[in-house]
């Protein structure tokens, strides 16, 4: 039998070693699975953007992202990752020299195993300026010709100007906005949609698709051009009375004698002369001259194809010849002669008659 000191130390060494067994398991464990220090870089994001919209402020972050820093045991260190984190600031507390603090959360359930979290930089700085809204006048840009004969009359668009809206500094890049329209071989009236072409000072394409922060309230606009028609008229004058006693009239000359109309086709087409007016040369006694002005009198709806609508107009009035005493002796004559030589008086008055007749 063995003897009962005996016993309590045999219980005392498995106690001892049971102890010392759960102390080294303990250190073990804690060894191979330690709290370490690991970190992510996170991208900052915004909360309550109205603060900025409301005072027509756009905002920049000088800072697009911080350094995470937290503790987790190393058994846990693969199960986070940066969308486990939400780095944010918020944009009502920025304050006037443009600093604003960088808060953190936690996602995913993860806070019960990561702790001690830090962000660095804490505190981030955001540049503001203004946003303004201008207003572009449109232009249009005509390319190629008509058909010949015809010319362009009217380019009317349905807007008149553009609002564009963004950031000060981006806003300043754009100087102009036309729309471009085609008008080769047209002989008629064209009507359709165009797209707002933007551009800066030196005539380069801004593309405002590319432009995130910049909008315009449209896009495109309607757009007329309407035709006028081409065509060279006869130019025609009335004279009108007798000239002084002794004076003839012989005829009438203009300068030009044609002239470019230009208008809608449905009114150049029935144009084929224009009367430039009554002249009345009664007890003239030497050739007349006139200045008219075509633009005045030219048919509704119609006008001159040149700058000058100046015509030039001469009434030829000549002196009647009364012939000489020799003269008729001579006719006289000749006459008696022809009398002998050609039968008859009696058949000459006939031969007169039907002349008249």
């Amino acid at each position: 039998m063995v003897p009962k000191k005996e016993n309590e130390n045999n219980l005392l060494l498995i106690v001892g070693s049971l102890v010392i067994a759960v102390i080294l398991w303990v250190i073990v464990f804690n060894a191979s699975d330690s709290v370490v220090n690991a970190s992510k870089s996170v991208e900052i994001q915004t909360v309550n953007e109205n603060a900025m919209t409301d005072n027509k402020l756009d905002y920049e972050l000088l800072t697009k992202s911080v350094e995470v820093s937290y503790k987790v045991r190393s058994q846990d260190i693969g199960r986070v990752g940066a969308s486990d984190f939400n780095v944010y600031v918020d944009l009502s507390q920025v304050s006037k020299s443009g600093a604003a603090e960088v808060y953190v959360d936690v996602l995913n359930g993860k806070d019960s195993y990561i702790a001690d979290i830090e962000c660095k930089p804490s505190v981030i700085s955001i540049s503001t300026e203004d946003i303004q809204t201008v207003s572009i006048g449109i232009d249009t840009v005509v390319i190629g010709e008509a058909k010949t004969n015809y010319s362009v009359d009217t380019v009317e668009t349905g807007d008149k100007s553009v609002n564009i809206t963004g950031p000060a500094s981006e806003i300043g890049r754009i100087s102009k906005a036309d729309v471009t329209i085609d008008v080769n071989k047209i002989s008629s009236d064209i009507s359709g949609k165009q797209k707002i072409v933007f551009k800066d000072s030196n005539n380069n394409v801004v593309d405002l698709d590319s432009m995130d922060k910049v909008t315009s309230d449209i896009s495109e606009t309607s757009y007329i051009v309407t035709v006028a028609e081409t065509k060279e008229v006869e130019l025609h004058a009335t004279i009108k009375g007798k000239p002084a006693e002794g004076m003839i009239y012989t005829s009438y000359t203009l300068n030009p004698t044609k002239i470019k109309v230009i208008g809608a086709p449905d009114i150049v087409d029935k144009i084929d002369t224009i009367e430039i007016g009554d002249f009345d040369i009664t007890g003239k006694q030497e050739t007349y001259t006139a200045d008219v002005n075509v633009s005045n009198i030219l048919p509704d709806g119609a006008m001159l194809a040149s700058a000058s609508g100046q015509v030039k107009l001469t009434v030829n009035i000549a002196e009647i010849e009364i012939p000489t005493t020799a003269e008729t002796e001579s006719t006289v004559a000749e006459t008696e002669e022809s009398e002998s030589l050609n039968g008859p008086t009696v058949g000459i008055e006939e031969s007169t008659a039907e002349h008249k007749e």
